[in-house]
């Protein structure tokens, strides 16, 4: 590599490399390409940046004779071992900024959102955005959810004359236009959905 391969990316996230998963490496035979390519290269060492699937690979390459060292990078910020992983910072600031954005609407319309956040089945996400965002309820996979509770609390920051209502719900627990039917089962509050990092939803009950 030179100078220019490397030019301007450190404003840059990981997926400039245009990687995905490789699932053939799992198996020995999957991986024997690689392990070709960096002998061809004269490789003998790695520096892995990433978390469950890179550390799973790392730990394959190892096993074969490859030295590595894992760095924990990944926003769900699932890796044991470190405080907080490399993306989950920018992960967090890119919710709340959206978030912020979306309380102006659902003021404006009386309106209760859900946002769906990444995580796969870490919370942490939701946790740190939703308390960041002062959200009205946040959802994880690592606590149950009571249904009638939430929607007391959506019903009892109406009566004290809250025009909004932000629920910030982590993508491990369920998607975020089942729970927007699931809240239409009570009662037309004006639900929207936006899952952030895909799309976004209009409920299915949704007026």
């Amino acid at each position: 590599m030179e100078e220019r391969d490397v030019s301007d990316l450190t404003a840059r996230g990981g997926t400039m490399l245009y990687t995905a998963r490789y699932p053939e490496f799992k198996d020995a035979e999957g991986r024997q390409p690689a392990i070709d390519q960096l002998k061809k290269h004269g490789i003998d060492s790695l520096v892995v940046i990433g978390g469950d699937g890179s550390y799973r690979g790392a730990a394959a390459l190892a096993a074969e004779g490859i030295q590595t060292v894992g760095i924990p990078g990944t926003i769900d910020n699932d890796i044991p071992g470190t405080e907080y992983t490399i993306g989950f910072d920018t992960a967090c600031n890119t919710a709340l900024e959206a978030i912020d954005k979306i309380r102006d609407t659902a003021t404006s319309h009386l309106r209760t959102f859900i946002i769906e956040v990444m995580g796969r089945n870490a919370g942490d996400i939701a946790v740190w955005t939703g308390i960041g965002s002062g959200a009205e309820q946040i959802i994880i996979p690592e606590t149950d959810f009571n249904m009638d509770e939430i929607v007391a609390n959506i019903e009892s920051g109406r009566k004290r004359g809250k025009k909004h209502s932000i629920i910030v719900l982590a993508e491990g627990v369920m998607e975020g236009h089942e729970f927007a039917d699931k809240l239409y089962e009570y009662d037309d509050y004006h639900a929207r959905v936006t899952v952030l990092a895909r799309t976004t939803w209009w409920c299915t009950n949704s007026p």
